[in-house]
């Protein structure tokens, strides 16, 4: 029987740490998209919710990572699940913008 060693222990608890932190976020976002429901705001909030998960998840293999040892194959799945989130929160932020400023202010001069 083999016994499991955590190569970084102390990242792996700051990692589990943040992931509790994402998921709480996500639970934050997921109750405020309800509060949007059918108004402009539902779409952006959804995307804006829907991204955090991918920070969660991120976390979480950054935790894998801490306790079995980082690979090029476990940098890579945390470098595109961050891209992914990254990308998701920014155009949930920028339907966010959209729905309250649906016009682009008149150019001056």
């Amino acid at each position: 029987m083999t016994s499991l060693a955590v190569v970084e222990p102390l990242l792996a608890t700051y990692g589990l740490a943040l992931s509790g932190l994402s998921f709480a976020a996500w639970i934050f976002a997921f109750e405020t998209r309800k509060t949007f429901k059918g108004g402009i705001f539902w779409n952006a909030w959804r995307i804006i919710a829907s991204s955090v998960l991918f920070f969660t998840a991120n976390q979480l293999v950054l935790v894998y990572g801490a306790v079995y040892g980082t690979s090029f194959t476990v940098s890579a799945v945390s470098e595109s699940l961050e891209a992914l989130a990254t990308a998701f929160l920014l155009t949930g932020f920028y339907l966010f913008y959209k729905a309250w400023n649906p016009r682009a202010p008149p150019a001056k001069g």
